[in-house]
């Protein structure tokens, strides 16, 4: 498993509708997620699992990287959900409500044995644990660090998600409600480790706005991308969640300024009518890493 360079947006798509998915890698997000929970009524779930690995693997080559959502650990479902999809086309599993660590150790368990027959080797499939209660904010951290397969955690904001519904807050444009639990969700999940972390979907189709603030919020909270529902809704995302050119060039100068000052032994120096440091060029790789650039070299911390 290599970590994606970045991770902008995973748009959802249900697993039982194979035109939808190979459109979906198309509109390219980072990621496509093929959904067998919430998407695909049980009675199809078993067709949806062969409809959704006969897709991915006819979409074999993209840049996009290729998930699917399974049921929660605890689900009758899980464990058919797990050994039907793993293969060389599947680069991560979303796991649903995820409670506890436990919940991603039972996955990661169930993907070293899927991998194991399947002739993978240990480690092919990442895990995307996605948080959708109260308890599971509890636990953000340790579910987070739980598992070196884990590559972004995702958390359910959606407007009348599940997340909200356990909350019993009530959901307005500004996102009052959820203020505190994405902070603490960020933080739990920078606390863990190289880890992206997701904010969840917008449910509103028909106004942009909507999407415009939940971006420009969950951007401006630490968020790296979110979630999407729809096609159109990536133009957004991405807008928001990638660098723009600017603040590129800002961030190569203000790192250049920091090597120039360190092999002049200074610290902190002057830049840009502000004093900068090592904190400044941890943000400035930040922002080079989200607009896709490689920061291996960059020095200035």
């Amino acid at each position: 498993m290599s970590r994606a360079p970045r991770l902008r947006s995973l748009l959802f798509v249900p697993g039982d509708r194979p035109d939808r998915i190979a459109k979906a890698i198309t509109a390219s997000p980072d990621g496509v997620v093929v959904d067998l929970e919430d998407a695909v009524h049980p009675s199809r779930l078993r067709t949806a699992r062969e409809q959704a690995v006969t897709a991915l693997r006819d979409a074999g080559g993209t840049s996009v990287l290729r998930m699917v959502r399974v049921h929660h650990a605890g689900h009758d479902a899980f464990a058919a959900d797990v050994d039907a999809v793993v293969g060389a086309w599947l680069d991560a599993v979303m796991l649903s409500k995820v409670d506890v660590p436990g919940d991603v150790l039972r996955l990661d368990a169930a993907l070293t044995s899927a991998e194991t027959s399947s002739g993978l080797p240990h480690g092919t499939v990442g895990i995307v644990p996605l948080v959708e209660s109260c308890r599971g904010l509890r636990f953000v951290h340790e579910i987070a660090g739980c598992s070196r397969r884990t590559l972004a955690v995702a958390f359910s904001s959606g407007e009348e998600g599940d997340f909200m519904a356990d909350l019993g807050g009530r959901w307005t444009q500004d996102g009052a409600a959820l203020h505190y639990p994405r902070s603490r969700f960020v933080c739990d999940v920078r606390a863990a480790g190289d880890l992206f972390a997701l904010d969840g979907v917008c449910m509103h189709l028909d106004d942009p706005g909507v999407l415009s603030s939940e971006c420009a919020l969950a951007a401006t909270l630490g968020f790296d991308g979110k979630l999407a529902i729809h096609p159109a809704q990536l133009t957004e995302i991405h807008r928001t969640f990638t660098p723009s050119r600017d603040a590129v060039t800002e961030a190569r100068d203000l790192l250049a300024a920091l090597a120039d000052a360190t092999r002049n032994g200074v610290g902190a120096t002057r830049h840009g009518g502000r004093m900068v440091d090592a904190a400044n060029a941890r943000i400035a790789r930040r922002t080079l890493a989200k607009a896709g650039h490689d920061v291996g070299g960059a020095s200035g911390d």
